[in-house]
């Protein structure tokens, strides 16, 4: 039976640290005026996230940091359709990037959803239990309690992200 609630009933950060310090497995729907955000966790650590926020995908990151073009995502989207891998797993078959600069990147996107889920007052979520993306993926595995405090700590602060760090 799915986890249904809303901001104003569970914050995101306590439903974010429910899951991780559970060890949950399973795939949390985040509904709020910017749209839906996926994030599947597998005992705990995050391992995919997506967003119909255009602004927060994959796709834009990799394109505002010159590593993709519209010709190569075309590409990648194609394989990613004929063999039903993600983006990132296209991407380093392809030969685009390598596996720890797409990880690097990946997290970077996920600090950004995060950061957006964290400012927004309003929503909805749903957390089913033992529902996974049925996609082959990157081996991405963020510690999301510790991702939660590197947020919130940085918001604190006023201070911009730092990326290059391999633990986060």
């Amino acid at each position: 039976m799915p986890l249904i609630g809303t901001f104003e009933t569970m914050p995101i950060p306590e439903l974010l640290q429910w899951i991780g310090q559970g060890r949950k497995t399973g795939t949390l729907q985040v509904t709020t005026d910017k749209g839906l955000a996926v994030l599947a966790f597998e005992e705990g650590e995050l391992i995919f996230s997506a967003s119909s926020d255009q602004g927060q995908t994959l796709s834009k990151l990799l394109m505002e940091a010159g590593v993709l073009t519209d010709e190569v995502h075309q590409q990648a989207r194609a394989v990613c359709r004929k063999t039903g891998i993600g983006l990132g797993k296209a991407l380093t078959d392809l030969n685009v990037l390598r596996e720890s600069e797409l990880l690097a990147l990946m997290r970077r996107k996920v600090e950004n959803e995060l950061l957006g889920l964290l400012q927004t007052e309003e929503g909805r979520f749903q957390f089913i239990d033992d529902d996974l993306p049925d996609l082959e993926l990157l081996p991405m595995r963020v510690d999301v309690t510790k991702t939660l405090l590197r947020v919130t700590q940085r918001m604190d602060e006023g201070e911009g992200f730092d990326h290059t760090d391999p633990d986060a």
